[in-house]
């Protein structure tokens, strides 16, 4: 995915630290997870995993990839399905033949592109290559946000509009029937998040979508292959963090806590609200406010994207935990500056180690009167803190 903030370039150095520090085990808690590249790389050094986010379709990622211990058989689906194994499949290194057509596999994930994890996953790639080939349709979310919808908005093109609509809606009938588990549901649906999310008509983010669609969104849907790392199931909520916290602090320490929260004032409920609508399909719940279709705000909105309230609610979070190893990462231009999260950090005692290290810039838009970034490279912060007594 696209996502600010994300960790993915940053795990080496992440990886690298726990490795110096000794972190090998244990329970492992990332707590704002976003798109779950931290829990999944943990989950494949061979922690045991709690995962939260406050957005669905963070803990959509966390079931499909977090919780998940291997690939499911979709053995109900087949039986309700049948049309699903009718499909002649052979599969070449990373080449797939349906019939006498080639497809080269796209995939996304942590885990490890194999001949082992093909086989295993057979009946998830044939339950994907059914949806791909579902008729179009349109419906409210086509409608709502696709070009050619009555809405006017053109975050997709419409013909990948049309077959996101009818792929959603069949897995959602899926699941209101009973014929799918929690983890195929959620691999099913990790899998159009994904892959819609990279046909965006849009400079990254929701907040708004390009007038005209750009090369990438005219691309053909194609549902990727979600690779699964190896290890134990995990456990994902999702919550409020400085409420998660206390939950979990009763329970015990944490053998490492990991923080990414939120750094800059971008609010994550309305720069992903088309996939928190695409994850919890509910259009017939509300109506899409404004040029850019908004999800109502409801009680979303995080204190940590807020100038007044994000050092507050990070020393509030930091007081509750109870945890044997911390690691925070952080970015040099976020709203707490460097010197007040060391403070907060260094009020809760232990040893302490502080990084800097370069990062190259995410940018949602190009420089314009309205934004002006300073060059292409920030620093991203990297905190630990020993209290292993």
């Amino acid at each position: 995915m696209n996502y600010i903030g994300s960790k993915f370039s940053l795990l080496p150095e992440i990886r690298g630290m726990l490795a110096e520090k000794g972190l090998k085990g244990g329970v492992f808690c990332d707590l704002f997870s976003g798109s779950t590249v931290v829990s999944q790389m943990a989950k494949g050094l061979g922690f045991s995993l709690i995962s939260n986010d406050l957005q669905t379709y963070s803990a959509v990622f966390g079931r499909a990839f977090v919780a998940s211990e291997g690939y499911p058989d979709f053995s109900r689906l087949r039986e309700e399905v049948p049309e699903i194994e009718k499909t002649f499949l052979r599969i070449e290194g990373k080449e797939l033949w349906i019939g006498d057509e080639r497809q080269r596999i796209q995939t996304f994930g942590l885990g490890t592109f194999s001949d082992e994890s093909l086989l295993e996953g057979k009946e998830l790639l044939l339950v994907l290559i059914f949806l791909d080939r579902l008729a179009p349709r349109e419906g409210r979310f086509f409608q709502a946000y696709c070009e050619g919808g009555t809405a006017g908005r053109s975050y997709f093109s419409r013909e990948n509009g049309q077959r996101c609509e009818a792929i959603r809606a069949t897995i959602e009938d899926w699941k209101n029937r009973g014929w799918l588990a929690i983890s195929e549901h959620a691999l099913l649906l990790a899998s159009l998040i994904e892959s819609m999310d990279l046909l965006a008509n849009t400079a990254s983010v929701y907040g708004a979508y390009l007038k005209k669609l750009k090369t990438s969104a005219r691309q053909a849907l194609r549902l990727r292959f979600p690779l699964l790392p190896r290890g134990k199931g995990g456990r994902v909520l999702q919550g409020d963090s400085n409420q998660i916290i206390r939950q979990l602090a009763q329970e015990g320490r944490f053998d490492v806590l990991y923080l990414d929260p939120p750094y800059n004032r971008r609010q994550y409920h309305s720069n992903y609200h088309i996939l928190e609508t695409l994850a919890c399909w509910d259009l017939d719940k509300f109506e899409p406010a404004g040029k850019t279709g908004l999800r109502p705000v409801e009680s979303r909105r995080s204190d940590y994207c807020l100038k007044r309230g994000a050092a507050k609610a990070f020393a509030d979070l930091i007081e509750a935990a109870n945890f044997r190893h911390l690691l925070v990462s952080y970015n040099n231009e976020g709203i707490v500056p460097e010197e007040e999260i060391k403070e907060i950090l260094l009020r809760k005692g232990g040893k302490a180690d502080f990084r800097k290290i370069p990062y190259r810039r995410f940018r949602a838009d190009q420089d314009s009167a309205e934004r002006n970034y300073r060059g292409d490279q920030v620093e991203e912060f990297l905190f630990y803190i020993d209290r292993n007594k």
